[in-house]
């Protein structure tokens, strides 16, 4: 049960101390801000609208009439709108809950850019230890937007001055006899430039909003610090000052590498499943057990080894509905096996691999010494002479690979016509056919439906496959472009749903990823490293 963070005796000389501290950063507040002292949470908080778990932690009443700075006229007091905020963080996490006393269930469209405009609570942070100075926001500030969502449906995160949603947030609400409970989890590591530690501070201010019974619209903000143009003007919020124990630096992101966190944990989409213990066995395909195989998830946690008997052991993790259980080991093609949600156990069959993907002159894979080749869509396949076929024959190729990127917008029957076509020609000239999955945005399905048609239906074993190709250029698409904010990071996650998808259907085939445009940046360099 949450409790309010204690002001002990002797809390007038605390203020006289927290004044001359920011006196001595050289920067002036306004004179209603306050230093809220904030302190840690030794244990990862479930996200379940149930604050049974929460330690004892600083408490922030927004129930005064000096507080409302819109809709003075609505207000009718405390026990028709005010909340209570809580506030903790841990190495991971800043955790944020809201007890909301309101008349009637919350509203809120969940328009995410206008959050605000109904029941939400506004959260300020500024990670830039000058932010008193600032009259305006910059880029080291952030406007968090935490919307219940209507009557405690489908609660939202929005950070409206980035105009982006928080990759890895964790939100829940629910009704409560007198209003509602909203609880959150921002990831720290969406902070670019925090540093947590003893004593630490950064700039602070959280309003609440509530929206109209029948319009929806907000009717009523309660801010803080009181001044109704805080949305804008970090230099009225006040200060957090961390006490607890925990260390956290976040460097300073350059703007083009923000998304890269989602590369890093792999949480954008996930629901949250609570820390779980997970266990598990890995064999070959033999049924044999094997031993020293590297165990990882997907969304990234933490890695371990299998015994001699093949089993491993994970200690409670972070659990999502779509966690995966990767297993590797050299020598077998890298698999996964579906997390089993109820025993939270997972089996997991690796195939030695069909052709070593190195050299042994530690050259360049004779795998790679093949050929693209691509249909045209209107007339799928023309028919090669026996002498052309004699020269390709001379090559000696290893593998050929199918370019589909111009079979999208065809029937399914027509795309699996195709790929009989191109696995019977590959298999022809002594090539071992390669098919390459055409990344389509948020969408597994043409991976599955192809690997089941082409290696469970037909039979043909098509051991290689691979996704996209150069997913950095998407990164450099022109502002007109229809896929403007789809950047690499999100190529990177969807190329692990076709990988996983894939790899579900036919775990002993191999995925190999595309050709990157440019030499590897940061954050890209690390996009194939859980394969």
């Amino acid at each position: 049960m949450v409790k309010p963070f204690p002001l002990k005796r002797g809390s007038f000389r605390f203020w006289i101390f927290a004044f001359v501290l920011v006196a001595a950063l050289g920067v002036s507040r306004s004179a209603s801000s306050i230093v809220l002292t904030v302190n840690d949470t030794s244990v990862p908080l479930s996200i379940d609208g149930h604050l049974k778990d929460w330690p004892e932690c600083r408490m922030i009443n927004l129930d005064q009439p000096s507080q409302v700075v819109e809709g003075k006229f609505f207000w009718k007091g405390k026990d028709d709108f005010s909340g209570r905020l809580f506030v903790t963080y841990d190495s991971e996490y800043l955790y944020l809950a809201a007890i909301v006393t309101r008349n009637g269930s919350p509203k809120n469209s969940n328009d995410k850019l206008t959050l605000w405009n109904g029941d939400c609570l506004e959260v300020f942070l500024s990670t830039d230890p000058d932010s008193a100075a600032h009259q305006r926001l910059t880029k080291s500030d952030y406007h968090i937007g935490l919307s219940p969502g209507n009557d405690c449906r489908d609660p939202q995160i929005w950070c409206f001055n980035k105009n982006q949603a928080v990759p890895g947030a964790r939100i829940h609400a629910r009704n409560s006899k007198n209003g509602y409970i909203l609880e959150a989890a921002i990831p720290l590591e969406f902070f670019s430039g925090l540093t947590i530690g003893p004593n630490r501070t950064c700039g602070f201010n959280v309003a609440l909003d509530e929206g109209g019974a029948v319009s929806g619209n907000r009717l009523v903000q309660l801010d803080f610090s009181e001044k109704p143009n805080s949305w804008q003007n970090p230099s009225v919020w006040s200060w957090v000052q961390w006490i607890g124990t925990t260390q956290v630096s976040i460097p300073v992101k350059n703007e083009t590498d923000e998304n890269s966190i989602l590369v890093a944990d792999g949480t954008k989409g996930n629901i949250f499943g609570g820390l779980k213990t997970v266990t598990g066995l890995v064999t070959d395909n033999k049924g044999h057990p094997l031993s020293g195989a590297r165990i990882s998830t997907w969304p990234a946690t933490t890695v371990v080894f299998t015994d001699d008997q093949g089993v491993f052991k994970v200690d409670p993790i972070k659990v999502y509905r779509q966690t995966v259980v990767y297993a590797e080991k050299d020598g077998y093609t890298t698999s996964l096996g579906t997390l089993d949600q109820k025993s939270m156990a997972a089996t997991v069959s690796l195939s030695a691999m069909p052709v070593s993907l190195w050299s042994t002159s530690h050259d360049i894979s004779p795998i790679f010494y093949g050929q693209n080749l691509s249909f045209d869509p209107i007339n799928p396949w023309i028919p090669v002479d026996d002498k052309t076929n004699a020269a390709v024959k001379s090559l000696r190729l290893n593998v050929i690979r199918l370019n589909t990127e111009k079979l999208i917008g065809l029937s399914l029957e027509q795309q699996e016509q195709a790929l009989d076509q191109f696995v019977a020609y590959a298999q022809s000239v002594g090539a071992s056919p390669m098919i390459e999955i055409p990344i389509q945005p948020g969408d597994s399905s043409l991976a599955s439906e192809w690997v089941n048609y082409c290696n469970v239906q037909k039979g043909e074993g098509v051991h290689y496959w691979c996704v996209g190709n150069e997913p950095d250029l998407y990164a450099q698409k022109p502002p007109d472009d229809a896929l403007d904010n789809y950047n690499v990071y999100d190529y990177i996650n969807d190329f692990r749903l076709d990988y996983n998808a894939m790899k579900q259907v036919d775990p002993t085939l191999v995925v190999l990823g595309p050709d990157l445009a440019f030499p590897a940046q940061e954050g890209e360099k690390d996009w194939l490293t859980p394969l």
